[in-house]
């Protein structure tokens, strides 16, 4: 989950254009900012490494 930043003020699209590319994610929901870092290098294997066998068992479901 992000992080919400709290603002008091409701957000825009014109306020998040202004928002830094520092790699992290930045959202604005009903006008309030939310922000998380990016998933690393670690993460996206080993997500990778689980919906490998996800994706077969599916497929073999699609054949039955």
């Amino acid at each position: 989950m992000g992080a919400f930043t709290g603002s008091p003020v409701k957000l825009t699209y014109d306020d998040y254009l202004l928002l830094p590319d520092d790699n992290n994610i930045h959202e604005i929901i009903d006008g309030d900012h939310f922000m998380w870092s990016s998933p690393s290098t670690r993460h996206q294997t080993i997500s990778r490494y689980q919906a490998g066998p996800i994706d077969v068992i599916v497929d073999l479901r699609r054949v039955w």
